[in-house]
């Protein structure tokens, strides 16, 4: 999805619709050139890590649990 304005790694994936049910929150990835920083997405959405800005060319990735 292209980036119209500054958006955070939360604000991103609701704006690429959420998660899937099978989403595994606690490892996403976002992928910036040659550099992969993982985040915990449960973390940052009850506020106990900061939420990070999204770069234009970033790719988020959000793996797929093996168990539901």
């Amino acid at each position: 999805y292209p980036l119209t304005r500054d958006r955070t790694l939360v604000q991103a994936i609701t704006d690429a619709g959420g998660y899937t049910d099978f989403a595994k929150t606690t490892q996403i990835k976002i992928i910036r050139g040659e550099q992969v920083e993982v985040y915990d997405g449960q973390r940052i959405e009850r506020m106990k890590d900061k939420d990070p800005l999204i770069k234009p060319g970033d790719i988020i990735v959000v793996p797929r649990r093996i168990f539901l």
